[in-house]
């Protein structure tokens, strides 16, 4: 009896655990997708929102972040796009980290930074120009963002 009593509660934990681990999912499914649209909500004519650019960034530079080296779809993308930039004249840096550093930082420098991370969790890679953001743009919305910056 003592037996069974004891299978009962290990099956009754499990159940618990499996879906205790269901619901963690949906949880952060749902606040992935939240942030998804909050970022296209706030996004501008090119599908770039405002963000917190890496430090040292020159003014007109874009900045394309994806890991450094790797054979991934998504980093041979980055290396495509930066090339491409190039090609065209635009003044391109490819990177793999984004730190900031910021004291006492603003409310707005804060939202910057969130937004930055947003974008950073979306596909890769990730592009940034002169205060704005965008998750793995194509390169006509590059080249249209920073067009239009430099008007």
């Amino acid at each position: 009896m003592a037996a069974a009593q004891g299978n009962r509660t290990m099956r009754v934990l499990g159940l618990l655990l499996l879906l205790g681990a269901a619901g963690g999912a949906h949880h952060w499914w749902g606040m992935r997708a939240e942030a998804a649209a909050q970022a296209r909500l706030a996004s501008g004519p090119n599908g770039f929102v405002e963000v917190m650019m890496p430090p040292g960034t020159r003014p007109g530079t874009v900045v394309v972040l994806a890991p450094v080296n790797c054979p991934s779809e998504a980093a041979r993308r980055a290396d495509a796009l930066a090339a491409a930039l190039s090609r065209q004249g635009i003044p391109t840096v490819r990177s793999s980290r984004y730190e900031v550093d910021l004291v006492d930082p603003t409310p707005a420098q804060i939202a910057a930074v969130q937004q930055a991370a947003t974008v950073m969790r979306g596909e890769i890679p990730a592009v940034f120009l002169d205060g704005a953001g965008a998750a793995n743009p194509t390169l006509a919305e590059v080249v249209a963002e920073y067009r239009r910056t430099r008007r």
